[in-house]
Order: C-alpha cells, then sequence, then structure tokens
C-alpha cells in the first residue's frame, strides 16, 4: 500500500475523530511540513511553531478536503499559504533612506 492510499484509507477515521489515524496522518508528514517551514523561517523555533499551526489547520478543514486530490497536495497547499502569512505577520520595520534636512547647506 502506498502512502497515498493509506492517507485516503485514514482520513474518513480521522473526520470520525479517529485519534489513531491522525497521530498516523501527522506522523507520515510532519518532517515534509517542517522542512518547508524551515526553509520560510530560518529558525528551527518557528519552523516548529508553524508546523504545529498548519496541523491545527487541517485538522480544522478535515471536512473541506475532496478525496479527488492527493491529500498531500492539499496539505502542502495550506501549509505554504501558512508560511506566507508568516512572513507577512513577521515584516521588518522600513527604514528611511532620506537624510534629513537639517537646515544647512552642505
Amino acid at each position: 500500500m502506498t502512502t497515498i492510499d493509506a492517507d485516503a484509507d485514514l482520513l474518513p477515521r480521522c473526520r470520525a475523530g479517529d485519534e489513531v489515524a491522525w497521530r498516523e496522518l501527522v506522523t507520515r508528514h510532519t518532517r515534509k511540513v517542517f522542512g518547508l517551514a524551515y526553509r520560510f523561517t530560518g529558525r528551527v523555533d518557528q519552523a516548529e511553531d508553524l508546523t504545529q499551526e498548519v496541523f491545527v489547520k487541517v485538522y480544522g478543514a478535515l471536512d473541506s478536503y475532496d478525496s479527488r486530490y492527493r491529500f498531500s497536495t492539499w496539505l502542502f497547499r495550506i501549509a505554504g499559504n501558512a508560511a506566507i502569512d508568516h512572513l507577512r505577520r513577521r515584516k521588518m520595520k522600513t527604514v528611511s533612506l532620506e537624510v534629513p534636512d537639517d537646515g544647512g547647506e552642505g
């Protein structure tokens, strides 16, 4: 049985609240989601937080998953969007490049 087939078998159980099935699905995909999160953040602690956030979002949206498509595709769409949102929240402060006018002539 391939991972794709196994994911398809686990998803109905996850939707029904089967914690063992959910843990298996998370275990199966955590490493790749963490890798994506780390590439976006560059920090282990932030990647761990982002990975957890992704799986919380996925769990809350299981009913909207369309089984005609691969679960991993849907999962990584959510992960990518969460990573982009994370970067938006972390925007760096802008610094003016203008030289202040001190009233003097240079």
